[in-house]
């Protein structure tokens, strides 16, 4: 399976390093800031990954999911710029307004990555192309080959508004 960033209570990864920009004054809009993207709650990977191993014992399912890429996410796409202003004013921060064009992010990204190479740095750098593209470009992905392939096994637990509430209290 391939969940599509995860968040929730207790995310050390994408919440966390989004507040940590934001607190430290670096976080741009990359972008026109009208991108959509798929994003997957902690409890609905999981119950997604209990579905698919559930499916794989049962011989009347495993010929239909068995060695296959599923992508996981929830099912309604956030436009991810108010996603993370919802995120950042949730837990006392102000929203972010000040924008960067895609072309220069990624420009930056690309002379980031060349200098942390020529410097040996083993860290990542500030901004990638990768992360350029990822905070521009519209990225969703749709549930039904998985759950068509699970035979009905898999169910949201939880909507993205509850989710993104939940994650909020967490991180506030």
């Amino acid at each position: 399976l391939r969940p599509h960033l995860i968040f929730g209570p207790g995310d050390p990864n994408l919440v966390p390093r989004l507040l940590d920009r934001a607190d430290a004054g670096r976080l741009r809009i990359v972008g026109d800031g009208s991108s959509e993207v798929s994003l997957t709650f902690v409890e609905n990977a999981a119950a997604a990954h209990l579905a698919a191993a559930e499916a794989l014992a049962r011989e009347d399912l495993r010929p239909g999911c068995s060695g296959r890429a599923y992508f996981v996410n929830n099912r309604e796409p956030v436009r991810l710029w108010d996603w993370i202003n919802e995120v950042l004013e949730g837990t006392g921060r102000r929203p972010v307004t000040r924008a960067v064009p895609a072309g220069v992010a990624h420009a930056a990204g690309a002379a980031l990555e060349t200098l942390w190479r020529v410097l040996g740095r083993k860290s990542e750098p500030p901004m990638t192309r990768f992360v350029a593209r990822q905070l521009a470009t519209s990225h969703t992905y749709d549930m039904e080959p998985f759950e068509r392939a699970i035979g009905g096994l898999y169910a949201e637990a939880v909507p993205i508004a509850e989710a993104t509430a939940r994650t909020i209290a967490a991180f506030a």
